[in-house]
């Protein structure tokens, strides 16, 4: 009986108890995707104004777990509030904000990679 309730203390502690990163829509101006260069390539940037390309970037952002994870970014997103600039750091389905890391459930990397 002590072993069970062990085990499920365990299982409990490994499950989704990571802490998660919204981004919110409001006051969203535009958002700066920049591409990393591979060699001697030069950075590519895409502007994003259409707000219907910036929900499903947002979308996918939002569903995500912390995890610590160890990833070279594809991508750098800048997110221009009113106020306010987020930048994130983007590969596959890794995300990295302020140092801290998330897994995706989505992969937002290849969905960057459709919009070039």
């Amino acid at each position: 009986m002590k072993l069970g309730i062990i085990n499920i203390l365990i299982l409990l502690s490994l499950c989704g108890c990571g802490e998660r990163f919204k981004l919110l829509p409001d006051n969203l101006n535009e958002v700066l995707v920049i591409k990393n260069p591979v060699g001697n390539e030069k950075p590519d940037t895409l502007v994003i104004k259409d707000k219907k390309r910036i929900k499903k970037i947002i979308s996918s952002i939002n569903k995500n777990t912390q995890q610590p994870l160890k990833f070279m970014p594809n991508y750098r997103l800048e997110f221009y509030y009113t106020s306010d600039t987020v930048v994130l750091l983007v590969q596959g389905k890794c995300l990295n904000v302020k140092g801290r890391t998330y897994y995706m459930f989505s992969d937002l990397g290849k969905k960057l990679t459709e919009m070039y």
